[in-house]
């Protein structure tokens, strides 16, 4: 017998013997027979999908009561299952559901840190619905490449900026270069001391700008350190085996008086008979230029008798430091391409008075970006010119006439219109007549290239004088950034947000060391009883008692007539006018002198 149970005579066929042996082994006595329950919830699991139990699941080998099931199809099944709980379960932790918050008012505050991690845990949806913050007024949406610059630059591999820096941030108006990032000095040297703010914004702007021109423009002992060095230059060239004809003259930024304390000098060296007519003859082959880089040398001219000649370049030059005056001088050869130029930039200036102050300021913000060297990719001065030019050009008359047109709104729309609305791909620029003309469709006689700037040169309209700024896109997203700049900080002046004299800091703002240095050299020449060991200038108007520059007699003088009518010239430089190298009466007019004369500069009433 198994047991004494009265409902239990037999063994249960499901069991085993060898569960009937480990029952009675454990309770010491015979085993019983097993109850079978009807509770599911005590039954363990099925086996499931993963592990099927073959005599539960599957039906008899030969009998096939039902469709089979796809077993892929159920796996599938089972996984995405799977993944919807897990994901269900995440959620729930993550909206933290079974939170209660027991924070009352005289609990402490959590940390910045803490309350900063906190809230980026938040669900998005909780944000959905919420009207966004109203953008300030005159804000200009960035682009997606000044978004990315920004980005990028913020990054760790940046260090921090100088100090006195007033941008916590990157500027969307272009990277300063290192000469020019600000230090402990002055930021703004222009300002005013009793200046104050204004009760318009952009009469500040306006005023800040004359206050801008009025620092950089050339004192009148720069101007004439600046013909000295033309007197002595020109004193050693004729020294040259066949330069006795030759004289010095300047084109540029210094001929049109349109030049920044540090800025170059751009000379020429034209012969007797190239401005008759003939062919070039004076330094045109790399012999006779490196003979006169040499003899330079042997005169002390450059600066640590450091001479550079550029032989292979479209324009061969000699490239130096003047040791006197610390000035960059760039020497070219029988080329009047420049001194071409020098009548029509008069007639601009004459024409738009606004023009000269607005290069000025264009100038200035491409040197502290390193975009102003053309042989680098930048523009030149003379492009600059033409492009504000063509934008005053296509103004109303009635507006370029009118009192009420401020400088600040001027620059602003030059920013805007190069740097927003001008295509370059499809639009060039004609100055003479005044048009911009559609690429590959109008006529035109110069190369196009649909990847750079096109300006068509107004002396020679088979040359396009912005052809080599291959940086132009990098300059144009500057000028955009630069509007950016402004807008912003006058929308933060007008708001009460900054508390700041200067606007134009946002774009100019840096280190005027160079300039402060440059023009405290200048002035000790000038007055050689406080200089500190510096050489005097030489005489500026005598051929004769030059005690530096040389000490040797010099060659003969060529004789030629005395200019017409004199007494008709006012501002006529005889020194490094025509007498000097040249019959006046034989050439163009436009080679009357090689400095400028005497320009009257027009200051805008303030």
């Amino acid at each position: 017998m198994f047991g004494t149970a009265e409902h239990a005579k037999f063994r249960d066929t499901d069991s085993s013997d060898d569960e009937a042996e480990d029952d009675g082994g454990a309770d010491g006595e015979q085993a019983r027979k097993r109850v079978k329950t009807t509770d599911d919830a005590e039954q363990p699991a099925r086996p499931q999908w993963s592990n099927p139990d073959p005599y539960s699941v599957l039906p008899p080998t030969d009998v096939v009561t039902t469709a089979k099931k796809d077993i892929v199809q159920t796996i599938r099944k089972r996984k995405a299952e799977a993944a919807a709980s897990d994901a269900a379960a995440a959620n729930s932790i993550k909206e933290n559901a079974d939170f209660i918050s027991f924070n009352f008012d005289d609990d402490e505050p959590k940390e910045d840190s803490e309350a900063a991690s906190d809230s980026s845990e938040g669900d998005d949806q909780d944000f959905i619905g919420a009207p966004p913050p109203p953008a300030p007024q005159d804000f200009v949406m960035p682009t997606d490449e000044e978004l990315m610059q920004t980005y990028a630059s913020s990054g760790p591999g940046h260090g921090k900026r100088k100090r006195g820096f007033e941008q916590t941030l990157p500027s969307s108006a272009g990277t300063i270069v290192d000469e020019w990032l600000p230090d402990d000095s002055d930021m703004t040297p222009w300002l005013s001391s009793d200046g104050g703010f204004q009760s318009n914004v952009g009469l500040q702007l306006h005023t800040e700008i004359l206050d801008f021109f009025d620092y950089v423009a050339p004192r009148p002992y720069e101007h004439k350190a600046r013909m000295d060095l033309i007197d002595r230059i020109e004193r050693i060239v004729r020294r040259a085996p066949d330069g006795a004809d030759v004289s010095i003259r300047s084109f540029g930024s210094f001929a049109s008086d349109l030049y920044l304390p540090t800025a170059d000098m751009d000379l020429v060296a034209v012969s007797r008979s190239y401005m008759a007519g003939n062919p070039p003859s004076f330094c045109q082959t790399n012999t006779r230029m490196f003979k006169l880089a040499a003899l330079l040398k042997r005169w002390n001219i450059p600066k640590d008798d450091m001479v550079t000649v550029i032989t292979k370049a479209k324009v061969p030059i000699l490239k130096f430091v003047d040791a006197i005056t610390g000035i960059k001088v760039d020497i070219s050869f029988e080329n009047d391409s420049g001194l071409k130029a020098l009548p029509t930039f008069r007639a601009w200036k004459e024409r738009f008075r606004h023009m000269p102050i607005l290069v000025i300021l264009i100038k200035q913000f491409l040197i502290m970006r390193g975009l102003n060297e053309v042989f680098l990719g930048g523009i030149g001065g003379f492009t600059i010119i033409c492009l504000v030019t063509s934008m005053l050009q296509h103004m109303p008359e009635t507006d370029l006439e009118s009192d009420e047109l401020g400088y600040g709104e001027l620059l602003q729309k030059f920013f805007d219109l190069y740097g927003n609305k001008f295509d370059i791909e499809n639009t060039g620029i004609m100055m003479e007549p005044a048009k911009r003309f559609r690429k590959g469709i109008d006529p035109v006689l110069c190369k196009i290239n649909y990847d750079t700037l096109t300006i068509i040169d107004p002396n020679r309209p088979e040359n396009d004088i912005s052809g080599g700024s291959r940086q132009i896109e990098k300059v144009f997203q500057c000028f955009r950034g630069a509007y950016n700049e402004i807008q912003k900080r006058l929308n933060d002046v007008r708001t009460g947000k900054v508390k700041t004299r200067s606007i134009l800091g946002c774009i100019l703002g840096g280190n005027y060391a160079s300039f402060e240095a440059q023009r405290d050299l200048l002035h000790a020449l000038d007055n050689p009883q406080r200089s500190t060991g510096l050489p005097p200038p030489p005489p500026a108007r005598s051929y004769s008692s030059y005690p530096q520059y040389p000490t040797q007699p010099l060659p003969a003088r060529p004789d030629f007539p005395p200019p017409s009518a004199p007494a008709s010239q006012p501002g006529y430089a005889y020194l490094y006018g025509p007498t000097a190298a040249g019959d006046w009466s034989s050439g163009p007019q436009y080679y009357e002198s090689a400095l400028p004369p005497v320009v009257n500069r027009f200051y805008p009433p303030r």
